[in-house]
């Protein structure tokens, strides 16, 4: 921005409007609202569940397993390359800032409570 005041007042003035400005931009995201966001893609990408015996849900995505729902030991695994690595890489987290992150996807997004991930 160029300070064209040329007395005291009129730069008050302008950091009054800057200031206005600044109220006006919309607020950064933090990092777990981004990674909830890149889940919720992830998620959305056109999985295909199947039942199978003994309960667990599994998803698949072009013939591939991405994530499967374990109710008997209230566990959900992800494929690591589709979703852990993800995390891992694109926000330098760490096994257990994954883990947490995701055991709070999965009680948020896919009504899993109680339950902990795993790749």
């Amino acid at each position: 921005m160029e300070i064209t005041a040329k007395t005291r007042e009129q730069a008050l003035n302008q950091i009054h409007a800057l200031k206005e400005y600044v109220k006006s931009l919309p607020p950064e995201k933090t990092k777990e609202q981004l990674m909830e966001e890149i889940f919720i893609e992830l998620m959305n990408q056109g999985l295909t569940l199947k039942l199978e015996d003994g309960g667990d849900m599994t998803y698949f995505k072009d013939n591939e397993w991405v994530v499967c729902q374990k109710p008997k030991i209230k566990e959900v695994w992800f494929r690591y390359s589709i979703f852990w690595s993800v995390f891992e890489t694109e926000f330098d987290s760490n096994y257990l800032e994954t883990k947490k992150f995701l055991n709070g996807m999965v009680d948020k997004h896919l009504n899993c409570k109680g339950f902990t991930t795993e790749y």
